[in-house]
Order: C-alpha cells, then structure tokens, then sequence
C-alpha cells in the first residue's frame, strides 16, 4: 500500500506517534515481531496499544499480506471480507472481532496479570500462556498474549516464559507491558524488541480529559498537574488538591503576600526538598505578582526564580554527593539533616516541569499551582533524627 492510501491504525491511542508508526508498519507488511516490550511511564497507552494490536490482528475487515481467501468463521461472519485499501480505519472497530477483541472476550486473545492480592505473576500462568499460544488460532490470523505489569514476573516464570521466546509458536505473538523493564532478565530483554513510549504531551492530555467529559478548565489543569500521564486525569482527589491550591494562590497573590514572600530563589534551604519547592512556587508568584502588568514579564520573573532555585539544589545535590563547588552548601551538614540524593532529585524534577509547563504556554497560575500540590502530595512525615 502507499502512504497516500494507508489507512488510520491504531486511532484509539493518542500520542505515542513512534510506537505506534513502528507497530502500524510492521503490521500492514506483515512483519510483526514474535514478541515485544513495551516500556515507559505509567498511564502513557503502553496497554491501550496492546490491545489494539492484537484486535488488528482479529479485525475481519482488511486484508493483511499472507491472508487466505476469507472464509466463515467459527463466530459468525469471515475474515478478510474487504480489502484493505476499502478500510478507513485498521483495527475497524465495528467488526465481530474488533467488539470481542476490545471487550476482552476473543478466543485468540489472552491477558496475564498478576491476580488481585498477589506480588508476582504465578508460573502456573506463564506456563498457562505457553499451551495457549501453541494452540491455532479459532479466529484470528494469530494468536496473542499480553503480559500486564510484565516486572511482576519473579525469577521462575521469567524462566518459563524464556521457552516461549526461544521457541516462539508460528503464529502468535507475546507483548510484555511494563514500566520497570530493569527488572526483567537480560536474557528475556534480548528476545522482545522495545518499543518506547514516552509522557504524554499538554494538549493530549487535555484531549483525552476533554474526551472523559471533564470541562476545558478542569482538563487544562489537571492536564498541568499529571506529569504526562493520563492514569491521575480523572482522580477523584485532584480535584480537591486543586481546589485548596487555588486557595493559597488566591492568597498569594495579594500584595501584602507578595512583599512578604519576594524572597530570591537563591535563599532557598536545600536541607528541606519538599519545603523548598512550596517556598519556590510561592517565590515565583509574589515575583510575579510585584513585576508589572504584561505577561512576558511576569513570565520572566517567574523563570528567573525558577532557575536561580534550580541551581540552588543542584548545588545542594552535587555538595551531598561529594562534589562540592564554590557556593554551594555544606555536603556534611545537609547528610546530618537526613536529607537524601533522591529528595533533591524529585524536587529538582518538579521546578523542571514547571519551568517546561511555563516555557510550552501553560499559564502561570496553572505551572505554579501544581509545582505547590505536587510538593505537598510528597512530603512525608518528619523524621527523626539525620541519615544512619
């Protein structure tokens, strides 16, 4: 087929245009691997696209390279029915197929997860999806098992697994989905291709809020706030977090605040991470409370800060790892007060997310407000006492 003609594939899933590229590709040339790892963050579609790669493999309305002549099919309709240059879309979606695939209930399709209560995937399940995959296909043009939070598989049944990797049945395919893939053998990551999968955009999330039925405002905020997943878009507890955020802006906002809290981003206290991300974002909105009326001031006056605390801690991190510099705190003291590398690093991570939020036009009050939620949301109980 040329490009001019390829119909959509994989619609359904938003963002993620190189893995889904990649698969729509290999699938159309009938050029799918035996197994795959599919690999990145939480919440970005690594599951969605699973899926819809095996109902593409059960869709009945186009036909793949390799096809037999359609015939009847043992659950109504046939396979192969229309060519494909007749599909607008790859998987249909209004097939038998597509409807059992998507719901879950095709014969051809099986999900391993770990079962509820449980820490690992059992081996009896592993070795389950062996005998399932070596099995012909009642409908499909192959058979495929998708393997849910893939690290959850302890040493034994990675092992197992190995057997279907090593001897991979003609027609099937595994897809082991994960977030963690440091976790698996490198001798399981060695068989299964990876396909990346990265953190979803702004304006997919907002999408995908928008398409949940949630208001444009309440998209766009905790669009800002999701960290480029869409698993927190619809948590119920966002909502109240925003609220009392908004609150405290409101609050910061007022010009007494802003005198009282205009402090430099430089006089941040990196011996308390959590703290001084709370100290950050209300910094940067009493900077740009007191900076004039136009908005690329206020935007620069908030980055200035942003940046300036940014140093500070990395500073801070460098000094608690051994790697003094001039300026920077005291290495010694910051380990006595029990603050750790990783404390630094997330809080680090989070000034990063503002400041990207406010560079790709979020507005301010938004980048801000989930700089100060998400530091609340981590911060833990007092210790007691400095590091062991």
């Amino acid at each position: 087929m040329s490009g001019a003609t390829d119909p959509v594939t994989f619609s359904r899933v938003r963002g993620q245009d190189t893995a889904r590229r990649l698969l729509a590709s290999a699938l159309r040339a009938d050029r799918l691997y035996p197994s795959y790892l599919f690999a990145g963050p939480d919440g970005v579609g690594k599951r969605l696209l699973a899926l819809e790669v095996a109902t593409a493999l059960a869709c009945h309305r186009w036909t793949m390279p390799g096809d037999t002549p359609p015939g009847p099919s043992l659950f109504g309709g046939s396979r192969g029915a229309e060519p494909a240059s007749d599909a607008s879309e790859i998987p249909c979606g209004s097939c038998g197929g597509c409807g059992r695939a998507r719901r879950e209930r095709h014969p051809d399709i099986t999900i391993v997860a770990p079962p509820e209560g449980k820490r690992l995937i059992p081996l009896a399940d592993v070795r389950e999806m062996d005998s399932f995959l070596r099995l012909a296909p009642l409908e499909s043009r192959r058979r495929v098992a998708i393997v849910l939070e893939a690290d959850r598989l302890g040493e034994p049944a990675q092992n197992a697994l190995l057997k279907t990797l090593e001897e991979p049945p003609r027609l099937a395919h595994v897809i082991l989905v994960t977030t963690t893939p440091g976790k698996l053998l490198p001798t399981v990551l060695s068989r299964c291709p990876r396909v990346p999968f990265g953190r979803l955009d702004l304006e997919t999330l907002e999408a995908i809020g928008l398409a949940a039925d949630l208001s444009p405002e309440d998209a766009g905020e905790r669009a800002a706030l999701a960290r480029g997943s869409a698993s927190t878009l619809t948590d119920e507890h966002l909502a109240g977090r925003l609220g009392a955020a908004a609150v405290v802006l409101e609050g910061l906002l007022g010009p007494d605040a802003a005198l009282a809290l205009a402090g430099r981003g430089s006089e941040v206290a990196t011996d308390d991470p959590f703290g001084a991300a709370e100290v950050i974002a209300k910094a940067a909105v009493a900077a740009s409370a007191s900076s004039g009326d136009t908005l690329e001031a206020r935007r620069q006056a908030v980055m200035e800060v942003l940046d300036e605390a940014n140093e500070r801690l990395r500073l801070g991190l460098a000094a608690l790892l051994g790697a003094g510099a001039p300026g920077a705190p005291d290495g010694e003291a910051l380990w006595r007060s029990g603050v750790q590398p990783r404390e630094l690093e997330a809080t680090i991570g989070e000034v990063d997310l503002a400041l990207e939020h406010i560079t790709f036009n979020v507005t301010l009050e938004r980048a801000l407000a989930g700089l100060l939620v998400r530091a609340r949301v981590r911060r833990p109980e007092p210790r007691r006492g400095g590091n062991p």
